[in-house]
């Protein structure tokens, strides 16, 4: 026969073992409507069930911890951002850096206008020149008249001049085409340039087409989260309060998100200009090249060309006059620069105040997760203060029971001759007792019936609250969502007309450095081989450049690696709430089935048989108790969330190790005791319990000391009193059910459940 302590035992192993089980069979109605004090045992005083009850909190524990692990690395993700926003404010200084060096190249430019207008003051000086000379030729042509009417002795000199001056005109004529050829190879030139001009346009709407199709992809993305919410939101439908700990940080990582996306939006925009900066500047290399070698070429036909025609000279006056408009367009271009170097500074202090944000948020989950740390370390303690009472009380247990078997073992015969005299006089008893319990047995079921249909309206209640609690967080979450799509829709309009206005200024910088291409052109043509100091400056100027285009590439090669790493967090962090998520739905559909069933669980009419003889079997009577002990493990499961059965079904009944050959009737005395987890064999002959209300006894006298068969065989004797409240082994009193070392049982329970609310 398997004792309590036994029972403990498998129960304590089990209990270390930490395994997940779910019930398989539903407690009897009876079980669940049974009193606290019928499951209890009478002599150890500790409840049958109260294993699952730790069992269920040891796996509440378990489902904290794992979450707390999941949390750890959230310090390591945050210092990790922190890292990164430290390198943006240095990628901000750098940029700055690169604005001012910006700002010099606008000086340097600045002064550039100035020596252009000084080399226009410079050509009127010439012009006036050019008119002084042709004041000249005129006073010229009047003396040489005058020596032709005075001189005839000139004529035959005047011969020798017309020849002279016909070779002369061959000469010009020869220049002539020379200077034809020239213009033709600097039409060449020129058409290559459009060439390469209309070439830059091709790249120019290739690169407005990329950005339309990085916009439709943009377009997809919004969907594609527009997908993901409405899939969040079923799944958010599910979820109980323990969840908002996950909502929260979902929104805190869609907000970096975003934040990210608006970095990414940054870069792209930065890659591209200096994408177009790259190309624009090796190109105006390979022009300088060009204009070098041409400087080179045309210095030595500059000196040939001093003395050209009135038509040079207008020329020269119509692109004056073109290179003024010129200025007017640079100082216009100058003012948008400064434009949109104001705006860059305002951007700079949007990003700042959203960092400052972020470090504020990641404070506050470190304080919350903080107190999260303390609380668990508090119920570890009071589950441990728990664990060691229950071991000192089963050890006692151990020790009684065993002095009662030695007491026990001592009085076989004794006990024998007291069985053949009580079961004569038990006999006339049965019949009143079968009554009494039959009436205690109907009385019993109509109130168990009335607080089950209590605790049915309590649970409906209770389902209706959450349910409605659920209704207005998913709202809240629509609206924040919502919110966050505006959010995005305005970012996206926002970005295209960034875009618009990107592609405008660079179609009006193309179109300016076509202008200084051909101002570049009209000054080589012009300059002496003294203007050698600037075009060495020009090429010190482009060097620089050149290098801190190369400093810019690798800024951006850096910052795409820092971007994929903070990609793949991202990534990591979405797929760990998505688990979380997925494992909450499941607990709760598991809850809302055993709800489903026990609200379609039917108990009895409420109709008793007028006596349990013949009636039931030993077989059949386990069975309904079974089926009492599982309804009240599915009310425990309904109640506390989650639970947990022993592998073992011996610790809520115990059978003897002997079985009696006659079985015609089943004492009703074994209906209390299997209401408390023990079945114990009947006796031999008679088949009557060892039960007597207590006048009864008092009444016959003393007893004689009660003998047991010889081992192996082992018979106890249990007397329960007619109200099933009071039970007694070998004449003794049993314990007060319930009074354990500590506190009640009802007291730990509230103790656990306030625990888990408050954590929760």
């Amino acid at each position: 026969m398997k004792t309590p302590a036994t029972m403990t035992e498998n129960g304590t192993k089990d209990d270390h073992k930490f395994e997940r089980y779910t019930p398989k069979n539903p407690l009897p109605d009876e079980i669940q409507k049974m009193e606290r004090d019928e499951t209890i045992c009478k002599y150890c005083g500790v409840s049958y069930l109260i294993h699952n009850e730790i069992k269920a909190l040891e796996e509440k524990l378990k489902v904290t911890e794992a979450e707390l692990e999941k949390l750890r690395g959230c310090e390591e993700r945050e210092n990790k951002l922190k890292e990164d926003i430290e390198k943006l404010t240095e990628e901000k200084a750098d940029i700055k850096r690169n604005l001012e060096a910006k700002e010099i190249l606008i000086t340097t430019l600045r002064n550039n206008l100035k020596s252009e207008e000084e080399l226009v003051a410079e050509n009127r000086k010439l012009q006036l020149k050019v008119e002084t000379a042709m004041q000249l030729k005129e006073e010229y042509r009047a003396k040489h008249s005058l020596y032709q009417t005075n001189l005839p002795s000139i004529r035959t000199k005047l011969a020798e001049q017309r020849a002279e001056l016909q070779n002369i005109h061959t000469f010009i004529q020869e220049r002539d085409l020379k200077m034809k050829e020239e213009m033709k190879i600097l039409l060449a030139g020129v058409n290559e340039r459009s060439t390469q001009h209309e070439s830059e346009k091709k790249e120019l709407k290739d690169q407005l087409n990329e950005l339309q199709k990085e916009n439709s992809e943009m377009t997809l993305m919004l969907t594609a989260l527009k997908d993901k919410s409405r899939s969040q939101e079923e799944e958010i439908k599910s979820l109980s309060h323990v969840n908002d700990t996950s909502t929260q940080l979902q929104t805190k990582v869609s907000h970096l998100e975003s934040k990210l996306t608006d970095l990414q939006t940054q870069l792209e925009e930065a890659a591209e200009k200096h994408r177009q900066l790259t190309l624009e500047n090796q190109q105006y290399k390979e022009q300088i090249r060009n204009k070098t070698k041409e400087m080179e070429d045309l210095t030595s036909n500059f000196r040939r060309k001093e003395q050209s025609s009135e038509a040079s000279m207008k020329k020269l006056q119509s692109d004056l006059r073109q290179k003024e408009a010129e200025l007017q367009s640079r100082m216009n271009e100058l003012r948008d620069l400064e434009g949109r170097f104001q705006e860059q500074r305002r951007k700079e202090e949007e990003i700042h105040r959203k960092a400052t944000l972020n470090v504020s948020e990641s404070r506050e989950l470190k304080q919350i997760l903080q107190q999260a740390k303390a609380e668990i370390e508090q119920l570890k303690s009071e589950r441990e203060v728990m664990i060691t009472s229950h071991q000192n009380r089963i050890e006692q247990l151990r020790e009684s029971f065993k002095q009662k078997l030695q007491d026990a073992e001592s009085w076989p015969e004794k006990l024998q001759e007291a069985l053949q005299k009580e079961k004569a006089k038990h006999a006339a008893a049965l019949k009143s007792m079968e009554e009494n319990l039959k009436d205690n047995f109907v009385m019993e079921m109509t109130i168990e019936k009335e607080k089950y249909q209590e605790l049915l309206e309590k649970y409906q209640n209770v389902n209706r609250n959450h349910e409605a609690l659920l209704k207005q967080q998913i709202n809240s979450i629509d609206n924040r969502y919502k919110s966050e799509i505006k959010e995005l829709q305005q970012i996206l309009a926002d970005s295209k007309l960034r875009a618009k206005e990107t592609e405008d200024s660079l179609r009006k910088e193309v179109q300016n450095l076509k202008d200084i291409i051909r101002d570049l052109e009209n000054r080589l043509a012009r300059l002496d081989s003294g203007n050698d100091e600037v075009i060495v400056t020009l090429k010190q100027q482009l060097k620089d450049k050149n290098e801190e285009l190369q400093n810019t590439k690798q800024e951006y090669v850096n910052k795409q690696k820092q971007m994929d790493t903070l990609k793949e967090e991202l990534s990591f962090l979405q797929d760990t709430v998505r688990k979380e998520c997925e494992e909450r739905f499941e607990l709760t559909e598991k809850l809302s089935a055993a709800r489903e069933e026990l609200l379609h669980f039917k108990r009895p009419t409420g109709k008793y048989y007028p006596s349990l003889r013949g009636w039931l079997t030993n077989s059949e009577v386990s069975q309904l108790f079974a089926k009492f002990y599982i309804i009240n493990l599915l009310m425990h499961v309904c109640v506390g969330g989650y639970t947990s059965l022993n592998s073992s079904r011996g610790s809520t009944a115990t059978s003897s190790s002997s079985q009696p050959k006659r079985s015609n009737s089943v004492p009703d005395s074994r209906v209390p005791e299997l209401i408390n987890g023990q079945t114990h064999s009947p006796q031999t002959n008679s088949d009557s319990p060892d039960s007597t209300s207590e006048g009864r006894r008092a009444s016959l006298g003393p007893r004689p000391p009660k003998s047991p068969p010889k081992a192996p065989l082992r018979e106890q004797t249990v007397t329960v009193s007619s109200n099933n409240s009071n039970i007694s082994y070998k004449g003794e009193q049993a314990k007060p059910g319930g009074k354990m070392k500590g506190n009640s049982l009802e007291v730990t329970r509230k103790r656990i459940a306030a625990m888990l609310g408050r954590k929760t």
